[in-house]
């Protein structure tokens, strides 16, 4: 589970959302976040027209052992437009955990535990979103 946290973590660093240092350790060794979200699987999107090449998106790949906690590196993340978190574990508490993301744009939850009533939650936190359900 260590390994699929640091995964996740890499995956909402890479976001943009929050400074930490550019490296991070993935069982005890140093790597680059990118690199080590593509070996686990992941995949982030880019702004290729921003210079900064900030991350915009973040696609879980549809991994049922990613759950609410492994969101909790998300809040205050404003780079982070779209998160991909179909087929993953995330349920309501994981949905509510995202209304602190302003800057989110789109969401994917199909294929989760997410409820109406959570989804529905989320839309009055950020009107502006769009929910894929």
């Amino acid at each position: 589970m260590g390994r699929l946290r640091s995964a996740v973590g890499l995956l909402l660093l890479l976001a943009g959302c929050q400074a930490r240092d550019p490296d991070t350790r993935v069982n005890g060794t140093e790597v680059n976040p990118r690199t080590a979200v593509e070996q686990l699987g992941g995949r982030v999107t880019v702004d290729e027209a921003d210079p900064a090449r900030p991350v915009v998106g973040v696609d879980s790949g549809g991994n049922a052992r990613v759950r609410d906690e492994d969101l909790d590196d998300l809040a205050g993340f404003p780079g982070l437009r779209a998160p991909d978190l179909r087929g993953t574990g995330v349920s309501d508490a994981g949905a509510a955990r995202l209304a602190s993301c302003a800057g989110l744009e789109e969401v994917d939850l199909r294929d989760t535990a997410v409820s109406d009533a959570g989804a529905g939650r989320l839309a009055r936190a950020l009107p502006r979103l769009q929910i894929l359900r």
